[in-house]
């Protein structure tokens, strides 16, 4: 397919979606994707198009106690993910971190982290398996001084420049941009812009150093393998590389390297016997792994345009039924529909135990965390 057909075009425009439009100027289908679509389309185009194409989700139901709705398990593991960030940001802040005048542990790893666990209402999750592991909120903030024990000499060591950095639909960090009359060698049906956050940016006195952390349910094996061939610390770097003139002087950035980042994992479970819940790691990539990321992109964001070109005229798109009973350790949320014995029977699933909410929205999530 060398370009998206008139009937998908015109369904962009209809549907609106925070992803992919249309740009009538240059007559491009335009998508602004993060590592988070990317991946869930990856792990099943027939979830993403639920998710991310029609916005649904799971009705909230009653449960017993100490069992999560579906339609809060994923929540729970982005909501706590999306809490840390937020620590971490007033940790290594220069305003209100470790390093400012009248920081204290306490203040921090109590004060602070109760307000933002109220404000992001975190109790509700008291019955979740991991949340009760942790000890609820007096846990988190046990987690929080270990972390900051760990690493304060490290610490010490970088120099804070910049947090908060959000790229994504003013398409500062352009993955594929179609130039005519230009030999690019290779080819993308749509322009391909780049999403995301980098949370915290350092100066380690040789390099810029991006640093992003996880948190993880335990550290089974060697837990930082997996970033090893993750697209989502390469696409940190690669966005880094474009948008750091707008950053950093030119001065300094004749002076430093970025091509690396730092990665911090936290175990919210149980590390293994003797170890701390806590692990750091610089990933390089080279300028070749950069561009092999780049083509990675592209392929995923040409079989994106692929399958919704199948979806809107109702056919059906590739399953991972292997994740059918296996999403991030639960049942798959679209499990009931996709049990289905026909399209009938999945539309009446869908209007019976489902709701349509916003969709996931790079720019937005980006601005708030």
């Amino acid at each position: 397919m060398l370009k998206p057909t008139t009937q998908l075009v015109n369904w962009i425009i209809e549907k609106q979606l925070p992803w992919i439009s249309y740009d009538d100027r240059i007559g491009r289908v335009v998508v602004v994707i993060d590592n988070h679509l990317l991946s869930t389309y990856r792990q099943c185009p027939a979830y993403f198009m639920l998710y991310a194409v029609e916005g649904i989700r799971p009705k909230p139901t009653p449960t017993a106690p100490g069992v999560i709705p579906v339609g809060e398990r994923r929540e729970w593991f982005l909501d706590f993910g999306i809490l840390w960030h937020k620590m971490m940001e007033e940790y290594y802040n220069p305003v209100t971190g470790f390093r400012s005048h009248g920081f204290t542990l306490q203040g921090f790893a109590v004060d602070t982290a109760k307000r933002n666990w109220d404000i992001m209402q975190m109790d509700k999750y008291l019955n979740h398996p991991e949340c009760q592991k942790i000890g609820g909120f007096m846990g988190f903030a046990v987690l929080l001084v270990g972390y900051a024990n760990m690493f304060s000499k490290q610490n010490e060591r970088l120099q804070w420049v910049a947090s908060e950095i959000s790229f994504g639909k003013n398409r500062e960090v352009p993955i594929y941009t179609y130039i005519p009359q230009e030999e690019q060698g290779i080819w993308s049906i749509c322009d391909i812009y780049l999403s995301g956050r980098i949370d915290l940016l350092f100066d380690d006195g040789t390099a810029l150093v991006p640093m992003d952390h996880k948190t993880l349910n335990s550290f089974r094996r060697d837990p930082l393998a997996r970033f090893l061939v993750d697209d989502g610390p390469a696409g940190y770097i690669f966005a880094m590389q474009k948008i750091l003139p707008t950053i950093v002087g030119a001065e300094l950035l004749s002076r430093r390297t970025c091509n690396s980042i730092l990665m911090s994992l936290v175990c919210k479970g149980d590390p293994p016997k003797g170890e701390p819940p806590f692990k750091r790691l610089p990933i390089f990539k080279s300028s070749e792994a950069l561009e092999m990321y780049r083509q990675r992109q592209i392929a995923t964001c040409n079989n994106i345009i692929s399958d919704l070109e199948q979806y809107i005229r109702g056919q059906q798109v590739q399953r991972n039924t292997t994740a059918c009973t296996n999403w991030y350790f639960y049942e798959c949320p679209y499990y009931d529909i996709h049990r289905q014995q026909s399209l009938d029977a999945e539309a009446k699933t869908i209007h019976n135990g489902f709701v349509a909410l916003p969709i996931w929205n790079t720019e937005r999530m980006n601005e708030e965390g």
